[in-house]
């Protein structure tokens, strides 16, 4: 079978030619869009010269000489910008100072007083700051859970030798 509309061959089963998309085989096939008429273009009327009289006139730069070297303009490096308030105690920590903190941790006398100092610390950086604290309020809970289980204990084994009595 082929379209009516594009000459292309297709199936004998096909309801639209593959090639322009209109219907075959006796269906309604798809108008075809109007050619609009192309609008004559308007006219662009510049304003009027007396309206940019104010306005200084471009001047192309001066020719340089052959060899010249052009002028060096320094600019000055701009820093980064930071929020009010920003302070360098809020850099992240890097792997390395957490490793540090938890050796120092870890000596029995100092690592205590340390975090004290971290945690209540004036100009200590905000995660280490936050870390103490969370090491401190982490000790006094276990502290407080060891002492529970210690009275606990202690009471059992009076109970246990109450009874054997």
């Amino acid at each position: 079978m082929f379209c009516e509309r594009c000459g292309a061959a297709g199936s004998d089963n096909a309801k639209f030619c593959e090639k322009c998309g209109a219907a075959v085989g006796g269906g309604q096939s798809l108008p075809m869009p109007r050619q609009t008429q192309a609008l004559a273009p308007q006219q662009y009327a510049p304003p009027a010269p007396q309206q940019y009289a104010s306005l200084p006139q471009y001047a192309p730069p001066a020719p340089q000489a052959a060899g010249a070297t052009p002028p060096v303009v320094l600019v000055q490096p701009q820093s980064p910008y930071q929020p009010a308030g920003y302070a360098a105690n809020r850099e992240p920590l890097t792997t390395g100072a957490f490793m540090g903190m938890f050796i120092l941790q870890a000596i029995p006398l100092l690592g205590f007083i340390l975090l004290l100092v971290w945690a209540f610390g004036s100009d200590v950086n905000i995660n280490k700051r936050s870390f103490a604290r969370a090491a401190l309020i982490l000790g006094l809970i276990l502290g407080a859970l060891s002492l529970l289980g210690f009275i606990v204990m202690v009471l059992l084994a009076g109970g246990v030798a109450a009874l054997n009595n």
